[in-house]
């Protein structure tokens, strides 16, 4: 965000795709409409998808982890932030079971 900051200007691209309507199946589960659009959206941008979202940005902030300017380098105490994101992981897919169950 900093370097971001302090650039004279910055582009942006934006990319337009087409209307996507679910299916019935996905109209039933949500979960797997909404896979479907991230499979969609990740192959369009050509990058992997990764099932990490803000829980496990909280885990690595507390356990005090952080990425060097490098964004290769890692400090911290990995073993304890491996063991976080596992926890929050089970805890994710336990409330996403509960809910689907109502």
């Amino acid at each position: 965000a900093f370097r971001l900051a302090c650039q004279l200007y910055n582009t942006l691209t934006i990319t337009f795709l087409p209307v996507y309507f679910p299916t019935q199946q996905e109209k039933d589960n949500p979960m797997l409409y909404a896979d479907n659009v991230r499979n969609i959206m990740a192959g369009k941008l050509g990058i992997p998808l990764a099932d990490d979202g803000l829980e496990e940005l909280l885990a690595i902030q507390k356990a005090g982890v952080c990425v060097g300017l490098d964004g290769k380098t890692i400090h911290g105490d990995v073993a304890q932030l491996q063991t976080m994101i596992a926890e929050t992981k089970k805890k994710r897919r336990q409330k996403l079971a509960n809910s689907s169950k109502k």
